[in-house]
């Protein structure tokens, strides 16, 4: 099934565990996950199975990809990359021009999908109410992190 055989709908409280779960199951964390200041988007296939999740926070012109996490059973079909395009397309719709994302161990799937390293001080100045950007300061993983930029329309261009 190629990611394009997806159903993607935007999260609700309800789904905040199911979101939890499949963050956890890949390694990411959902501490800073909140539906009142970002929207989360799900995705399913035929079957109805959880596929994956993206998330996108916005602020002014720019949006933090966030929170995205493929199921492994499910990796290596496309489905990332869609989840990107999707959340691309919804920073485009929000008036977004540029969107960041952090990451330390995606760096060939960022390149692919359009992305090109960033400062992390400037990701996280124009992303500075951003939950996961808060979280990150709070803890002291901000300066763990490297950043990625693109722009709406340069984005989720892989195998193009």
């Amino acid at each position: 099934m190629s990611g394009h055989d997806l159903d993607v709908r935007e999260g609700t409280p309800a789904d905040l565990p199911l979101i939890a779960e499949l963050l956890g199951a890949s390694g990411l964390s959902a501490a800073s996950v909140r539906l009142d200041a970002g929207r989360y988007w799900l995705a399913r296939d035929q079957g109805m199975s959880l596929v994956g999740v993206v998330g996108l926070e916005v602020q002014g012109t720019a949006a933090l990809l966030r929170s995205l996490a493929v199921d492994p059973r499910f990796r290596g079909r496309g489905h990332g990359v869609s989840l990107v395009r999707h959340a691309m397309k919804m920073a485009g719709e929000s008036g977004c021009t540029d969107v960041y994302a952090y990451s330390t161990g995606a760096t060939e799937f960022f390149v692919r999908c359009g992305f090109v390293p960033a400062s992390v001080a400037e990701a996280a100045g124009r992303l500075s109410s951003a939950p996961q950007v808060m979280h990150y300061r709070s803890t002291g993983e901000l300066n763990q992190e490297k950043a990625w930029r693109t722009t709406v329309r340069s984005a989720g261009r892989e195998g193009q």
